[in-house]
């Protein structure tokens, strides 16, 4: 858990120069890059009075994003979408490159949804299985945090700071690590779609 924590803090540190050389609201930026997963998950707090038309928004981009054929879900009271697409698509196995092409049929599609910056922000959750040793899966995660913001900033740079990356590790697997199929269910991309506004 402590490996986990250091590269959480290691990948939010990754992205610190990229926001802080942007002036729009730089410490609310510095803030986002400070939280957890979870507390950016949480964060920003909604009104009360817009939950009801924001669920209706986020399910209108839920079912959007579906129909191109992504594995969505929705969470936080249907206020935040989750795609989640496996890490197989994108990298070779154990490797820390993107495979050429991929992040273009993979990515690009979603990327759409970052042309107006300050609607969302992206959480990019990488997570492997458990083969390997935990400074292993952490440090693999985080190498491929760093290619998919690479990714994203070569793309759009002044839209990624609203990309921020969480490398898992093997801490949260969906299946148990016991078979072939599990594992590579485990290895996947989640990417997290939170509102900005509302």
């Amino acid at each position: 858990m402590k490996l986990l924590h250091a590269a959480l803090i290691f990948a939010a540190s990754l992205f610190a120069p990229f926001a802080s050389a942007q002036s729009l609201n730089d410490a609310y930026f510095e803030e986002m890059q400070n939280l957890s997963l979870s507390g950016n998950i949480t964060s920003p707090k909604v009104p009360e009075r817009s939950h009801a038309s924001l669920k209706a928004s986020m399910h209108s981009l839920a079912v959007e994003i579906a129909k191109r054929g992504y594995k969505v879900e929705t969470m936080r009271k249907g206020e935040v979408v989750i795609v989640t697409i496996p890490t197989d698509n994108l990298f070779a196995p154990n490797d820390t490159l993107l495979i050429d092409g991929a992040a273009e049929r993979h990515l690009a599609p979603i990327t759409a949804y970052l042309n107006r910056p300050g609607k969302y922000k992206f959480l990019l959750a990488v997570h492997s299985d458990d083969t390997g040793s935990e400074e292993y899966t952490i440090d693999l995660t985080t190498k491929r945090v760093e290619a998919l913001y690479a990714w994203f900033d070569a793309r759009n740079s002044s839209s990624s700071r609203y990309v921020f990356g969480y490398p898992m590790g093997d801490s949260s697997p969906i299946l148990p690590n016991n078979t072939r199929a599990n594992r590579a269910a485990n290895r996947r991309l989640e990417i997290y779609i939170v509102p900005l506004e509302f």
